[in-house]
């Protein structure tokens, strides 16, 4: 289950919860009162009898309050909290000269969704080639972060002194979809031709994250 739709749906919950055992309360006091007017007790036992009534309605209410704050709690503090995903690239370095066959180092601030597929890709005059698939990311105890590594083929033989950009991007599940289509295609056909950037934006839902300009050795 998606988390913003299990928050949701936890907060209900507790809203409702309370909300019943509001009207209960409401709905104890009245019978109390109704209950009361058909006894015959002494003067003297009103005021006690009243303030002890009051008392339980309020730290009743004062629960409901309590538990309702506390399942707010549970859901919405570790989001607010937790740390914002951050994606950056750390080689080649912006502006260096690189060969066709190169590395793509980088990393990311915390894990990614179900939903969230992560891909570098070389972009070239409005057109993006995906790099060797979705790429998985790992904990590194060294520097307290996720990163990754992926190959990458910038351009072709004969592309020297061209520039391209390097794009760590996030795509939604159809995009994923898609790019996996293109890779299957291409591994067969051998063309690898470039996605028009347009053409992947009508896909889905796409976000870039971090780039970098690099020059074909």
């Amino acid at each position: 289950m998606n988390t913003d739709i299990g928050a949701l749906m936890s907060g209900v919950a507790a809203l409702v919860f309370a909300g019943l055992q509001v009207r209960r309360v409401i709905i104890d006091r009245r019978e109390g009162e109704k209950m009361g007017k058909g006894k015959k007790e002494k003067p003297e036992e009103w005021p006690t009898k009243k303030k002890l009534a009051n008392l339980k309605h309020n730290w009743s209410l004062v629960a409901c309050v309590l538990l309702t704050i506390t399942c707010l709690g549970f859901v919405i503090i570790p989001q607010v909290i937790s740390k914002p995903l951050v994606i950056g690239l750390t080689y080649p370095q912006d502006g260096s000269s690189v060969s066709q066959e190169t590395t793509v180092k980088g990393y990311a601030t915390r894990e990614l969704s179900s939903e969230q597929h992560l891909y570098i890709v070389v972009e070239y005059g409005e057109l993006w080639w995906p790099q060797y698939s979705e790429i998985n990311i790992w904990y590194s105890h060294t520097t307290k972060r996720y990163e990754f590594s992926t190959p990458a083929r910038i351009g072709k033989t004969g592309d020297f002194g061209r520039g391209f950009t390097i794009r760590a991007i996030l795509v939604d599940s159809p995009i994923h979809q898609r790019f996996q289509s293109w890779f299957e295609q291409n591994v067969i056909t051998e063309e690898w031709l470039g996605i028009p950037i347009l053409e992947v934006n009508q896909w889905g839902k796409v976000q870039s994250c971090a780039s970098i300009t690099v020059t074909r050795q």
